[in-house]
């Protein structure tokens, strides 16, 4: 125990991340992403207990929700850029929609 204390840095006693403690420490935040990444202690516990719609209702939404990427939006992304490689540095999320769909050839075929 004593090992995985000192990988992990200090860690609160149990029963110290409450809904409230998890709300107050998530408004120290504006996304999900970066209170993920700047107190995993609380969001994990915030996720484990069902409380992350409470705690981030706050928080701007950085993620595209489920189902966004459509044919026809990825196709538009697609058509934003003059190369692969473009595409690739700016949008990487609608080029795996793309490659999981067999869309490439089609979304590609402007493209140098």
């Amino acid at each position: 125990m004593k090992r995985q204390l000192i990988l992990r840095g200090y860690q609160e006693p149990a029963g110290y991340w409450t809904k409230e403690m998890c709300i107050q420490d998530a408004k120290k935040y504006s996304s999900r992403s970066e209170w993920r990444e700047k107190s995993s202690s609380s969001s994990s516990k915030a996720r484990k207990n069902g409380w992350m719609n409470e705690c981030t209702k706050h928080m701007t939404r950085t993620r595209k929700p489920r189902g966004y990427w459509t044919k026809e939006i990825v196709l538009s992304e697609a058509s934003k850029y003059k190369s692969l490689k473009d595409w690739v540095k700016n949008n990487g999320v609608s080029i795996n929609k793309a490659r999981k769909n067999d869309w490439m050839n089609e979304c590609t075929a402007h493209m140098k």
